[in-house]
């Protein structure tokens, strides 16, 4: 698979973001905000940020953010990406969602449907 030239300089200015001083400090604020767990699973283990939406990439703003573990972005990612989510970023990760339990897949599908507030 060939990545062309703009697709190729889209995803090196996210990584840059990812690694930036701004990125770093409104990770923590929302980490922080969560309570260092993941708002699906309360791990308090390899957190990151989830975007809510793509709408301010770049310049998100903290509700814009939420923490999951890894397995629980992954996951997320899997089931429901945002719809505005850049091709940059898109990281289907099937895999992971099969290799859950069908039980495990139905306590995922809650959470999400709680977080999103679709209940």
């Amino acid at each position: 698979m060939t990545i062309d030239k703009e697709k190729w300089e889209e995803i090196s200015k996210f990584r840059e973001y990812i690694s930036s001083k701004e990125w770093k400090e409104l990770k923590e604020e929302r980490l922080k905000k969560d309570n260092y767990k993941c708002v699906l699973c309360k791990s308090q283990e390899r957190l990151t940020c989830h975007h809510l939406t793509y709408k301010r990439i770049f310049k998100e703003e903290i509700n814009d953010l939420i923490s999951l573990c890894k397995k629980c972005h992954s996951r997320i990612h899997s089931i429901c990406p945002p719809r505005d989510t850049p091709h940059f970023v898109k990281r289907l990760a099937w895999d992971n969602l099969f290799e859950l339990s069908e039980e495990e897949r139905e306590e995922m599908l809650k959470g999400m449907v709680k977080l999103m507030g679709w209940e």
